[in-house]
């Protein structure tokens, strides 16, 4: 489990206290790129850090909650994995990768997300 770096440290503390008794469940003091490179998926609700996960290797699926206001940074993308429950969660494990996301869809998704996201570039900052 990944948590927003702007978690509060009190917060923090008392998920690791929640998490420690779960055996299939571990709390990341990993960086984005390093848990990226261990795991296949990535669920997000709507952080724009899928994108980073994305360009390092891992296939999204969309946590929807129903909420009318929509945060997903890849809303433009139909043919991304979407969740809004257990048994949804299940279900989208269940299919391997490979039929969820075919070559084609991986490709278009990583060409979205590098057009519409890129590392900062500071030298074309200092020219300003």
């Amino acid at each position: 489990l990944r948590i927003h770096p702007l978690i509060k440290r009190y917060i923090h503390k008392k998920l690791i206290k929640k998490t420690a008794k779960l055996n299939n469940l571990i709390l990341s003091n990993s960086t984005i790129l390093e848990d990226s490179f261990k795991s296949i998926y990535a669920i997000y609700r709507g952080s724009s850090s899928i994108i980073e996960s994305i360009n390092h290797g891992c296939l999204p699926i969309n946590y929807c909650d129903n909420i009318e206001l929509n945060t997903d940074p890849l809303h433009e993308l139909n043919d991304i994995i979407k969740i809004s429950s257990y048994e949804d969660f299940c279900n989208a494990l269940n299919v391997s990768y490979d039929k969820s996301y075919d070559k084609f869809k991986i490709h278009n998704i990583r060409e979205y997300c590098s057009s519409i996201y890129s590392k900062l570039d500071y030298d074309v900052i200092c020219k300003l």
